[in-house]
């Protein structure tokens, strides 16, 4: 076995395990969402009262800030950085494979840098 092939199987698995965990990722949260909500349906079954804050954070969904965003981009850019490095060294002589990989690189990389400049615009300025 040569270096590239072994690097091309590295790749492709890793891209493989990062497609399942972005299918299993939103499957647990959903899992946990509606934990919750039969927790607050119990509850009010029971007669307790529901604080208004908890109602408020679930009608808006998760509290986006901007250290989120900025901390989303930078993965994003890591992830075009660690998807460039195996590709790049496996398309050395192939046309193709550099192609499908500076479109995945490109890709991952413009949406880190718009979540960067996303995060870093919200972010309230220090007096």
């Amino acid at each position: 076995m040569n270096a590239d092939w072994i690097a091309f199987c590295i790749t492709v698995f890793g891209l493989g395990v990062l497609v399942v965990a972005g299918l299993l990722i939103p499957a647990f949260r959903a899992r946990e969402r509606r934990r919750l909500y039969e927790f607050l349906r119990q509850s009010n079954d029971l007669g307790h009262p529901i604080p208004t804050e908890l109602l408020a954070q679930i009608a808006d969904g998760p509290i986006q800030t901007p250290d989120k965003d900025i901390r989303r981009g930078a993965v994003l850019l890591a992830l075009a950085v660690g998807i460039a490095i195996p590709l790049v060294s496996v398309g050395r002589g192939d046309a193709d494979v550099l192609a499908m990989g500076v479109t995945l690189i490109s890709i991952f990389a413009c949406l880190g840098v718009a979540f960067l400049a996303l995060g870093l615009l919200r972010r309230p300025a220090k007096s």
